[in-house]
């Protein structure tokens, strides 16, 4: 278990790269899989997994974007992860999802006791494309959840998002985000 941040990785400068990795089993209280405030790829690899989720105390159970963070995740699952806010994925950085990936899955969705069981979109700018967002678990925003107060800050097109609890793409502010062809 780290005590701080970044349970499996920790990406503070420079780039990192997780390709065809497994990530699991972490704990930290920011980020319980992958901490990130740089650069980060995840490609063709596994965040979590059913039985074998990583844990974050506050926030970013499967990976932690900061403010300064730009993270891509391409044809990976990020997947029984649990945390405050963000099960899958907590960004406040620059965030791109696609190429198939997975955030949340049958059996095995990502879970929170706050918001955004799949992403949480803090204050920052996610983007998903051609990617799944399923069975994710939260109070509000079980597969998405925005709180940035600016237009497209969360956009997911040419995806799916379903089974998720509650409301599967929730938006708390006023500017128009984008969830079209789903």
């Amino acid at each position: 278990m780290a005590w701080g941040s970044g349970g499996g990785i920790y990406n503070e400068a420079g780039t990192a790269t997780a390709d065809g990795s497994t990530i699991s089993a972490n704990t930290a209280y920011c980020g319980g899989g992958i901490y990130n405030a740089a650069t980060l790829t995840v490609t063709n690899s596994i965040i979590g997994g059913a039985g074998a989720g990583n844990q974050a105390d506050q926030r970013g159970g499967g990976i932690y974007n900061a403010s300064s963070g730009t993270t891509m995740v391409d044809g990976s699952t990020v997947s029984g992860n649990t945390a405050g806010d963000g099960g899958g994925i907590y960004n406040w950085g620059t965030l791109d999802v696609q190429n198939g990936s997975t955030i949340g899955g049958f059996g095995a969705g990502n879970q929170v006791t706050g918001w955004g069981g799949g992403i949480y979109n803090y204050d920052g700018t996610t983007t998903v494309t051609g990617s799944r967002i399923l069975n994710n678990t939260a109070p509000d925003g079980g597969g998405v959840f925005n709180t940035r107060d600016a237009f497209e800050a969360t956009k997911v097109t040419g995806s799916c998002i379903a089974g998720n609890s509650t409301t599967s793409f929730l938006n708390s502010q006023g500017a128009l985000q984008t969830a079209t062809g789903n």
